[in-house]
């Protein structure tokens, strides 16, 4: 998978990070979901690395990046993580695209590192439950956690992937889901879950002086399409863009429209 764009690894501390990374330009970074990896963003690097450095990610524990020291992890050390890692890149400021899980990222790595970020976008978001670090998992993310630990990751992916995407999805689109998610990691995966929960994406990104663009689907069973409708809502001046009626996996089910509202936004000056 993504062979033209195979993985690197950069030390981040102690830590190892992979990533994928295409283009040269203005630096460009993407996040993904919880079910995912940097293979999924197969046609953003395509396309998206003609202007620009584009990096795709792998969060900690998931592809081949070594997992966080801390098993039940808040937004922050996420972000603080990522923040290093640019830092060992050699990338000052870029623009971040977080996809549902990765919105959490995003959200609190515009919190924490203000002055690194110069547009967000919101690719599906999860907003997080705002718990405290000792409470259980809600039971939404519990269930995941139980379904990885009774049918592994391929298991998991066999279940769940084709839910997440839309009607009108390709059966490539639907093997590429399934394929990324059969990836998962236990430790990255239930480290993730535990993100979910502590994350508040709108506390975040409360009072953050910011471009954002909402993107989302109508036919997302993950992350609906009247809650990302709200979060736009709730950030002034931020904006909304409808893709569809595509699943969660947008990015991959509609590519050219994905990558041109991520272009047009792009374009704007801060």
């Amino acid at each position: 998978m993504s062979e033209a764009h195979p993985r690197k690894t950069v030390a981040v501390g102690d830590l190892a990070l992979s990533y994928r990374e295409a283009g040269t330009g203005p630096a460009l970074v993407l996040l993904h979901g919880i079910g995912s990896n940097s293979g999924s963003w197969i046609h953003q690097l395509a396309a998206l690395g003609a202007d620009h450095r584009v990096i795709a990610w792998d969060a900690p524990g998931y592809g081949r990046s070594d997992p966080l020291a801390n098993a039940r992890p808040a937004p922050a050390d996420y972000a603080d993580h990522l923040a290093a890692a640019l830092d060992a890149l050699g990338i000052a400021t870029a623009d971040v695209v977080g996809h549902s899980f990765g919105a959490l990222v995003a959200a609190a790595f515009a919190r924490r590192h203000p002055a690194r970020i110069g547009r967000l976008v919101l690719s599906h978001p999860a907003v997080g439950f705002g718990a405290a670090a000792d409470a259980p998992l809600p039971e939404g993310a519990a269930a995941r956690v139980r379904d990885l630990e009774t049918l592994g990751p391929k298991g998991l992916a066999e279940k769940r992937a084709a839910r997440t995407c839309g009607p009108h999805a390709a059966p490539e689109v639907i093997d590429l889901t399934r394929r990324v998610m059969g990836e998962i990691r236990p430790e990255g995966y239930r480290a993730a879950n535990h993100l979910l929960a502590r994350g508040d994406l709108l506390a975040d990104l409360a009072g953050l002086d910011l471009p954002i663009r909402v993107m989302a689907g109508t036919a997302d069973p993950i992350t609906p399409e009247a809650r990302c409708r709200d979060v736009a809502a709730r950030l002034p001046g931020a904006d909304y863009v409808d893709l569809g009626e595509v699943g969660h996996p947008s990015y991959a089910e509609v590519p050219e429209r994905y990558n041109e509202a991520l272009r047009r936004f792009l374009r704007r000056n801060r």
